[in-house]
């Protein structure tokens, strides 16, 4: 089946305007049951979809305008209204996506494997003593409280989807955060996958527990710095066994050679394949993709651009951007193709119009 971003649209549309779409989302079922209300449930996923980025008054004007309903809202109405949506509304119509997109094996590949990055990354929130208190706080300089939150996703770097996200407390341990990921993703279903680590993720622990969800991965570890099984592993490519309490089991160690004279140690359980020491250098580099989609979700998407200061607002525009960037980058796909089969050089990114991406 071929899946367009129409497809897509279609798709939340008919989910957005389900009657059971809201009763699963709404925070109590006396909620959304006025028909005099200005704003219905659908209403405001699609106004929080659509992008909050100018001031929100100016933007709950300009939606009204859009409607031409004849209706006006201010800011402090809409921000009362949205504390009655769970943000797993948005974490729904993302898994709808995903897993609608992945239903069969009509996607792009890495030698057969579906290669996924996993990263983790800082972000500032709106400071208030509400969202301190959920997320969590670090000192500046002049010992002022800061807000802060840590998200992290698993991001499928050929097809160029967020498959899980997750924002929570800044100090929540970048591991435990990914097994979480991991196990969501698990119950969608594998697709032979094959994930790419940064340095702060191996440990023997990390290695059972991907060994145990049999799933293939790469990883960076700190050269000299990790364990003797592994530090004293100085070949360009060898074979060790690991122990972790009971469990035993091989991994691969790959030693390149940088410029700079460096040494960057690689581990994987990628045991039988036959790729060079320069197919893994090229295969670890491809993480780099996950840095990009972070700085595309800071910068065009406005991640850190909050439009409400307390911790269910920021969970809703978290959420909401992914799926929105997902959305994007199915458009943008799109795009690439019918400009690559019509022989034409795609010169400028192809955009879609935010004000038309869920039309009623």
């Amino acid at each position: 089946m071929i899946k367009t971003f129409l497809n897509s649209i279609e798709r939340a549309k008919n989910q957005i305007n389900d009657s059971i779409f809201m009763f699963t989302h709404r925070k109590k079922n006396t909620y959304f049951i006025r028909s005099t209300a200005k704003m219905e449930f659908s209403d405001a996923i699609c106004f929080i979809l659509k992008g909050i980025k100018r001031t929100l008054q100016i933007e709950l004007d300009n939606w009204f305008e859009f409607l031409g309903s004849g209706k006006t809202m201010t800011k402090q109405a809409f921000s009362q209204l949205r504390q009655k949506i769970k943000p797993e509304a948005f974490i729904h119509l993302n898994d709808d996506f995903i897993t609608w997109f992945y239903d069969d094996d009509n996607f792009k590949k890495f030698k057969g494997y579906r290669l996924l990055a996993i990263d983790g990354s800082v972000t500032e929130i709106p400071n208030t003593a509400r969202t301190r208190e959920y997320f969590g706080y670090h000192h500046n300089q002049n010992q002022r409280q800061n807000a802060r939150a840590m998200f992290s996703v698993i991001y499928d770097i050929e097809n160029d989807y967020i498959l899980e996200s997750n924002i929570r407390t800044w100090k929540a341990a970048e591991r435990e955060v990914a097994k979480e990921l991991i196990t969501k993703l698990e119950n969608k279903g594998f697709k032979n996958d094959l994930f790419l680590f940064d340095r702060g993720y191996p440990s023997k622990e990390m290695f059972s527990f991907l060994e145990s969800k049999k799933v293939k991965f790469l990883m960076r570890v700190k050269a000299n710095k990790f364990s003797t099984e592994i530090d004293k592993a100085n070949e360009a490519d060898q074979i060790v066994i690991v122990k972790n309490k009971k469990n035993e089991f091989k991994l691969r160690v790959i030693n390149i050679i940088l410029s700079s004279g460096e040494t960057e140690k690689l581990v994987t359980n990628l045991i039988e394949e036959d790729y060079t020491n320069e197919d893994f250098k090229q295969l670890y580099f491809k993480r780099w993709s996950i840095e990009v989609r972070y700085n595309q979700l800071k910068g065009r998407y406005e991640l850190e651009n909050f439009s409400g200061n307390t911790p269910i607002a920021i969970e809703q525009d978290f959420y909401a951007t992914i799926y929105l960037s997902n959305l994007m980058a199915m458009a943008k796909n799109e795009a690439n193709e019918e400009a690559l089969s019509s022989g034409k050089n795609l010169k400028y990114e192809y955009k879609v119009n935010m004000n038309i991406l869920i039309p009623k």
